[in-house]
């Protein structure tokens, strides 16, 4: 296999572990439809307006967790491993599922599990990654960099980086404060706080990598 597309293309469920498999992982990693998401997030960013679009963007922040660090849930319903699992609830999933066990059977019995894991494991941060990359702002994006080069940053220094935000963006941090704008980062597992200490976490820096490999701008609004 020549990349992550065909590890995942050729994954199929293994008990419970496919409920939570992305059926569209293989049409998502197409290069062009990359090419196209990445100069239309690149105008979209730029031109995003402030007010009352961006005061929106503030409260699906305050609301939202990151799909890649929670727990996974229990599917009522769910099979255990080695059962057969449910009917799928739409006929696309029955569909990419009987191209992925069709694909399976090429594969020997004992890489089969591993595999999976591996495939959903890429599958699961990546959908992470898009889910922080769609509500994060780039003064959040710059304060996960400048951990990255400089490494933790105490709670005053931190604070000290995001009081120009308030002048500058006085409609949005006037009412989405420091501990908001943080505890976001916090709670999408991007950074800790411990001890008055801010740092990045692995995850977070899988983050920034995820911006280089894909090509995503960083020139994100507020």
């Amino acid at each position: 296999m020549s990349d992550w597309t065909d590890v995942i293309r050729t994954a199929v469920p293994v008990g419970g572990l496919m409920v939570f498999f992305w059926p569209l992982r293989k049409y998502i990693d197409d290069r062009n439809l990359h090419d196209w998401l990445r100069r239309f997030r690149g105008r979209a960013a730029v031109k995003t307006p402030m007010g009352e679009a961006a005061i929106e963007v503030a409260e699906q922040q305050g609301s939202s967790n990151n799909p890649a660090s929670a727990n996974l849930p229990a599917e009522p319903g769910a099979a255990m491993p080695g059962s057969q699992l449910p009917p799928p609830p739409r006929v696309a999933i029955q569909l990419i599922e009987d191209e992925l066990r069709s694909d399976l059977e090429k594969i020997p019995q004992e890489a089969r599990v591993p595999m999976l894991l591996r495939a959903l494991a890429d599958t699961r941060i990546r959908a992470g990654h898009e889910f922080v990359y769609n509500r994060i702002f780039g003064s959040q994006i710059s304060a996960l960099k400048a951990l990255n080069e400089r490494g933790p940053i105490p709670d005053h220094d931190a604070m000290r980086e995001f009081e120009p935000l308030k002048t500058q963006f006085p409609e949005v941090y006037g009412k989405y404060e420091f501990g908001d704008w943080a505890g976001w980062l916090e709670r999408m597992s991007m950074v800790t706080h411990q001890n008055g200490v801010y740092a990045i976490t692995p995850l977070g820096r899988d983050f920034l990598f995820y911006l280089v490999d894909t090509g995503l701008t960083e020139n994100k609004p507020l």
